[in-house]
């Protein structure tokens, strides 16, 4: 009959076989087919598209929102009905002290062998409490010519930001931000405009008031430089041997910590 394929039975008499076609529901250029629970029909998602130039969109039938030039290719996960958000899960099953969560790797594909990892943030499982850890980010990047990424920076369970170490040094007041070099100099550096009309500045507060004491610079050439208190207690200069100088509201003392009058503005 019309329709009907010779169909072999693996030794047995062949016998002739109808075609069952399969439905595909809401089909359109560009989207992903899928399972639709019921027999020989497939659906069409209408929020699942791979466009002409390879962009993935999940939740919107436009990825690459942003109009990233045609050198990219893009995953975009955006929501474009209701008020949802669109959001991207990385997870892992292992539940045990320090293991991988998950990592998003950034590659070279045109690199040699040994170098195609390129740069990496990775999240990883802190602390040994069964079901309740806690956890850490890593960020890894890789030199010239070196085969290895290599972790720069981290920021621990606690939310402190390390740079270049693994640890902190111990001390409570310096445990929040940590910059480290193993193997050389260290040093933070603050930029800003070339001209005496800016400032750059680091300012130290609390939730009683954002600008307790402050170290300013002022920016371009021959600026002046601040050491400053907003309230009245002193500025203090210390050494192994503990304090040498200090500025109280009134007088440089040198050796001593309070004044004996007011009015002599230069105390030994």
């Amino acid at each position: 009959n019309d329709g009907k394929f010779l169909r072999a039975n693996n030794g047995a008499d062949p016998t002739f076989e109808t075609v069952t076609s399969t439905t595909i529901n809401n089909n359109a250029d560009n989207r992903i087919i899928t399972g639709s629970g019921t027999a020989n029909t497939l659906n069409g998602e209408s929020k699942v598209v791979i466009d002409s130039n390879n962009n993935m969109g999940i939740g919107t039938t436009s990825p690459n929102v942003i109009g990233s030039d045609g050198q990219s290719t893009i995953l975009s996960v955006i929501e474009t009905d209701g008020n949802r958000r669109g959001q991207i899960e990385i997870g892992d099953n292992q539940n045990v002290d320090q293991g991988g969560i998950g990592d998003i790797h950034f590659v070279g594909h045109y690199q040699n062998a040994n170098h195609k990892d390129m740069a990496s943030i990775r999240a990883v499982a802190e602390g040994s409490t069964s079901g309740q850890r806690g956890s850490r980010l890593l960020f890894e990047t890789k030199a010239d010519s070196v085969a290895a990424i290599v972790e720069r920076m981290r920021i621990d369970s606690s939310g402190r930001v390390l740079i270049g170490s693994t640890s902190t040094i111990g001390n409570q007041y310096t445990d929040n931000f940590t910059v480290s070099e193993a193997a050389g100099d260290a040093g933070i550096q603050i930029e800003g405009n070339n001209s005496n009309s800016n400032y750059a500045s680091i300012y130290f507060g609390d939730a009683g008031g954002r600008n307790r004491s402050y170290l300013e610079t002022q920016l371009g050439g021959n600026g002046n430089f601040t050491i400053a208190t907003t309230g009245s207690g002193p500025i203090r200069f210390n050494n192994s041997g503990g304090e040498r100088m200090r500025i109280d509201s009134s007088s440089l003392l040198i050796g001593r910590t309070s004044s004996a009058t007011t009015s002599w503005q230069l105390q030994v």
